[in-house]
């Protein structure tokens, strides 16, 4: 086990949003284990929801609650600046990073008091045009470096104040138990994710296929329950698809794992695709539309729509039936190969670069 330097360490301040653990709140823990040998970390958590107790053990975290960009606070606040101005006064970090790019008031504060600020980019700010065309020149000139997740999200900024980092999954690939499910969907069910895109996919294949089973991992909003009734009464039409919808999983590998292969049919333009890296990391290929950065991921693969409409993605679904025997026992070891890029130790080596050359 790697001990912890006793050495005096740069202090790390590391801002970041909890608002139910999916992106921001995963990024957050890959972070900090990335870097606890090498900083003094203290973590200073906006409470969107109520945090569990068994998120981020640790004595260094300040749970609170402070202004987050959202589309019902369009605006920074001055409460929040004066915050952050007592805050980073009091605690005297030698580097900020902020997980989330939608907190303005700490960036701020960081530049004024001459804190190297490091501002973590995951989110598509491009697809809020009207506050991008605002924000974007105020991320680039006030952090220290623009951090993103993928080159399409640092597609987004000028190349010149902005780095490429990856995000971690753990390595997963396990004995791979007999396949259930031929298609599996892992993620919020909603139209923005491309469910109704998928299932109009499916009622397509019903005729020309035989005892198909496809597996949906996920919940949905309050807003959505409608939507969801809709494709569940879709399903139930079905005569040669089985649909198990299997609710939300904290673990979703497990389901992933017993699947010939993950569909990932978004219309959003995702800066990321953390479900499709634990799929190849198990070993199971994914059929994705070109949202984002899943066309990044995913084209050299051969399974990624042209387009978004139900066409192209039915078109890459049909051919995916056609890939067995050897074929799919070579596509499986080429995703899983690709998986071991996106590793914990390649992750931490990146980013203490990042952050030691700063």
């Amino acid at each position: 086990m790697q001990k912890k330097d006793t050495t005096i360490q740069p202090k790390l301040l590391i801002v970041s949003n909890y608002s139910g653990g999916y992106g921001s709140e995963r990024s957050l823990e890959d972070i900090v284990t990335a870097l606890e040998l090498d900083f003094s970390i203290k973590v200073v958590l906006n409470e969107s929801l109520s945090v569990p107790n068994s998120y981020l053990q640790s004595s260094h975290l300040i749970k609170t609650r402070f202004n987050v960009l959202s589309q019902s606070s369009k605006l920074p606040k001055i409460s929040s600046l004066i915050f952050w101005f007592k805050l980073l006064k009091s605690e005297k970090p030698d580097l900020v990073i902020v997980n989330i790019s939608l907190i303005p008031e700490v960036i701020f504060i960081a530049k004024m008091l001459n804190i190297k600020c490091f501002v973590f980019v995951r989110e598509s700010l491009i697809d809020q045009k009207l506050l991008f065309k605002f924000y974007k020149p105020f991320l680039i000139k006030l952090s220290t470096k623009l951090v993103c997740n993928s080159k399409y999200t640092a597609s987004m900024f000028t190349q010149n104040n902005t780095e490429v980092v990856y995000n971690t999954i753990p390595f997963l690939k396990i004995d791979k138990p007999d396949v259930i499910y031929d298609y599996i969907y892992v993620g919020r069910i909603s139209p923005r994710k491309g469910v109704d895109l998928l299932f109009d996919c499916l009622s397509l294949m019903d005729s020309n296929v035989s005892n198909l089973n496809v597996a949906v991992v996920g919940d949905y909003k309050v807003e959505d329950k409608c939507f969801f009734d809709n494709i569940s009464n879709q399903s139930k039409v079905f005569k040669n698809i089985a649909v198990h919808f299997l609710g939300y999983k904290d673990k979703p590998a497990e389901y992933i794992n017993k699947s010939r292969f993950l569909v990932a049919p978004s219309v959003l333009p995702e800066t990321f695709g953390r479900t499709l890296l634990e799929a190849y990391s198990l070993a199971v290929p994914v059929i994705s539309t070109p949202a984002g950065a899943y066309f990044e991921l995913n084209n050299q693969f051969g399974l990624v729509a042209e387009y978004f409409d139900k066409d192209s993605f039915l078109k890459v679904l049909l051919s995916s039936l056609s890939i067995k025997g050897d074929d799919y026992l070579t596509l499986c070891e080429s995703v899983f190969n690709f998986s071991k890029a996106f590793s914990q130790n390649n992750y931490k080596i990146k980013l203490l670069g990042l952050l030691q050359n700063a």
